[in-house]
């Protein structure tokens, strides 16, 4: 048993009634012997109160959160400016750690009195454990549920394990039905497909090797190649770009006709600069699908950079009435046009057809736009007024980088804490992390997570250079000098 564990109470100061309530809530839990961190136990305390609450936080074996619609509402900071400001700093400070040291969420402990619903704990508790009582005594059995865990006292306890049971082997022959005996060379290369080895990083220049031309369906070959093009897909979602192309050239010399695969190696070429090798992939691509839309429009941008003509506004614009799925085209045209800093191209083709189809999707590419547009506050108020039942991973990331650049840095991680509950794309979200750190003012964690990037090849990463959310750090040396180590 765990001798006098420390518990850290945060609530909000919204009434003398719960005041008195949460109080009684610690008194009990020092009454039976767990040492209660409590502002009303220390109500002027030698350290600030931000600095207080850090090492409160800190030094705390759980944090018991006594969530209220005014909690709520503080933590989120949807309250007048001013207001709750205890509950908004506390509410960051466990996002933070949330995010930072996501294996330490078992420490952090929902209370509620009476049933409260459940739409008053923060998105970030959500998924946490949570205990409504209703009565001050062992006699409550979430109080006991809590109490038991806080003091390490499970319920069950773990008999003395034995030892294995060994049972006798089975003789069986087996007769493949392939015909095929000797299946060392398949394994050997499908054990590749599977490694999950460092594949080699990009380098300037690379070129793709020449293929192969397409095979029966249902061979070896076609299989190992649809094979290595799903772990490129794999590697693309993780936004690996350089096991993307790795993963994609292994299938192309294996069966050129796979479609994934010369999509893939189109993209990766693509985003990595590489135009001219790009080209002849996504000719190949578009021919066989006229009907993708977004590879037409990278198509005719690479064309105008690599030969030198200036047809994406004319053929992209004649190509969005001709394709069948018309909003589908025009958020493919603006992201092409975004890619290569026509945003205001991207802007003005999807502002004049908001009010024809006022789309969910083409909402969030006009905000997407406007952001990129340098108009954060447009992008933000439009991302805020979209039903968040509807939001992506990538929304969320969107929505955290906007409010905090108006300074809403605890409602910021609850949007990025989303995001990442959904699966986003790690890089990216660890990059908005890194904006949000910058705009908080904080150096250090700020240039921390852009060094990670860093190590792990991140090809997006120049973009810090003019990225407008890391001015309230880029005067300091510290990130001039990584500025520099990326140049």
């Amino acid at each position: 048993m765990t001798e006098n564990p420390k518990v850290f109470i945060s609530y909000a100061w919204e009434s003398p009634e719960h005041q008195d309530r949460v109080l009684a809530l610690a008194d009990w839990f020092e009454m039976h012997g767990v040492e209660v961190i409590f502002d009303q136990y220390d109500p002027n305390p030698v350290l600030p109160w931000p600095k207080w609450m850090e090492k409160a936080l800190r030094d705390a074996t759980f944090v018991v959160s006594v969530c209220t619609k005014t909690y709520c509402m503080r933590v989120t900071e949807q309250q007048p400016p001013g207001e709750g400001l205890g509950a908004q700093w506390e509410g960051t400070l466990i996002y933070n750690a949330l995010n930072q040291q996501p294996e330490e969420r078992s420490k952090f402990q929902v209370v509620q009195f009476d049933a409260e619903d459940r739409s008053s704990i923060p998105a970030g508790l959500a998924g946490n454990n949570r205990y409504v009582i209703k009565d001050l005594s062992l006699e409550d059995p979430r109080l006991e549920d809590l109490y038991r865990l806080i003091t390490n006292q499970p319920r069950a306890k773990r008999p003395k394990r034995g030892d294995i049971v060994k049972l006798p082997s089975v003789e069986r022959t087996v007769v493949p039905r392939s015909g095929i005996t000797n299946f060392e060379p398949f394994v050997a290369e499908l054990s590749k497909v599977e490694s999950n080895s460092r594949v080699p990083t990009h380098h300037p220049g690379r070129r793709l090797p020449e293929i192969s031309k397409g095979i029966g369906k249902g061979t070896y070959p076609e299989k190992l190649a649809r094979a290595n093009a799903e772990r490129a897909y794999e590697a693309e979602r993780a936004d690996d770009i350089d096991a993307t192309l790795f993963y994609a050239q292994k299938a192309l010399r294996l069966d050129s006709q796979n479609l994934v695969a010369l999509r893939l190696a189109a993209n990766s070429l693509y985003r990595l600069g590489q135009f001219e090798q790009s080209l002849p992939l996504l000719e190949a691509f578009t021919s066989r699908r006229p009907d993708d839309a977004l590879e037409f429009f990278r198509l005719l941008r690479v064309r105008d950079l690599v030969k030198g003509t200036n047809n994406l506004q004319s053929e992209g614009r004649r190509k969005i009435d001709l394709v069948p799925n018309r909003v589908e085209a025009i958020i493919g045209y603006a992201s092409v046009c975004s890619d290569h800093k026509a945003h205001e191209e991207a802007v003005g083709i999807l502002e004049a057809e908001v009010p024809r189809n006022d789309s969910f999707e083409l909402r969030t590419s006009l905000a997407v736009n406007y952001w990129f547009a340098g108009e954060s506050g447009k992008a933000t108020a439009i991302l805020e007024d979209l039903p968040k039942e509807k939001f992506s991973a990538v929304d969320w990331t969107n929505l955290g980088v906007g409010r905090a650049e108006m300074g809403r840095f605890g409602m910021a991680i609850e949007a990025i804490n989303e995001g990442l509950r959904l699966g986003g794309r790690g890089k990216f979200a660890q990059y908005a992390l890194a904006e949000i750190y910058a705009l908080m003012g904080e150096k250090d964690a700020a240039i921390q997570k852009l060094e990670t990037l860093k190590d792990g090849g991140w090809h997006y990463l120049t973009r810090a250079k003019t990225d407008r959310t890391f001015d309230p750090i880029r005067p300091t040396r510290e990130f001039q000098a990584f500025i520099a180590s990326i140049s």
